[in-house]
């Protein structure tokens, strides 16, 4: 029996969204396969508008997806026809305003919190760090240069680096800008892509934290920019596309 999708997009973040099971490693390879950063299932929830789960590019299980979230909101939206939702997600219940078509999707991400802020060695290579929790865990660094290339160089082995993220870790290179943070995403069970919604949400919190940005801030990553608002629950506002349906 055919089953129907649509791939999505938010700042390059691509996803596969399905309502029934799929096989997730072949259906995001992008040579044999649809091709995706993972894989959202939307779910009928008993409390709330519809639940989200996540499934990364490896076939591991993710808690939360700021990009994936924006394009399920716009995904649910259109089939209840409601402009304000809440979605049941494995890191907590998330409620979404949609303001714009596609273009501005705000969602409340929940509480950060910072596990610790230290000092690492990868390869001789040491980086300012600060271990963030938003539903999924982050490490993020402060570099000089973000284009440098660190990501692909390092990126992998901080993500298994298990003394010190016992689940693995997200892991963002951040460099401070005059308009903003720029952000380059090595994500956990994906490999590089071009966003990570709760990965800007982290980065953001930790220059805060740090007393290197106030409350509101752009944030500008390899497929896009969204604004984060520094409160007690965290504010993403950023866009989402369908790229196209299809089935399989």
């Amino acid at each position: 029996m055919a089953i129907q999708f649509e791939k999505w997009q938010a700042c390059g973040n691509d996803f596969i969204i399905a309502e029934n099971k799929i096989d997730e490693i072949k259906a995001c390879d992008r040579h044999f396969g649809i091709g995706a950063d993972g894989v959202l299932y939307v779910n009928k929830s008993k409390i709330v508008d519809a639940e989200m789960i996540v499934i990364n590019s490896d076939g591991s299980e993710a808690e939360m997806c700021g990009n994936g979230i924006r394009c399920v909101a716009q995904y649910v939206s259109e089939k209840i026809d409601k402009n304000i939702l809440n979605i049941e997600t494995k890191a907590g219940i998330k409620n979404i305003s949609i303001e714009k078509n596609y273009e501005k999707i705000k969602v409340e991400m929940g509480k950060a919190k910072l596990l610790w802020k230290n000092k690492i060695e990868v390869n001789n290579r040491i980086y300012d760090a600060s271990y963030i929790n938003i539903g999924n865990p982050h490490c993020v660094l402060f570099v000089e240069d973000v284009e440098e290339g660190e990501v692909e160089n390092y990126g992998r082995q901080i993500e298994h680096m298990t003394n010190l993220f016992p689940e693995g870790t997200n892991v963002e290179f951040v460099t401070l800008e005059n308009d903003g943070l720029r952000v380059r995403v090595w994500e956990r069970g994906c490999g590089r892509t071009l966003a990570c919604g709760t990965g800007a949400c982290a980065s953001a919190f930790a220059a805060n934290e740090r007393n290197l940005i106030g409350n509101k801030v752009f944030v500008k990553l390899d497929g896009g920019t969204v604004e984060i608002e520094i409160a007690e629950s965290i504010k993403m506002t950023g866009p989402a596309q369908r790229v196209f349906k299809g089935e399989i």
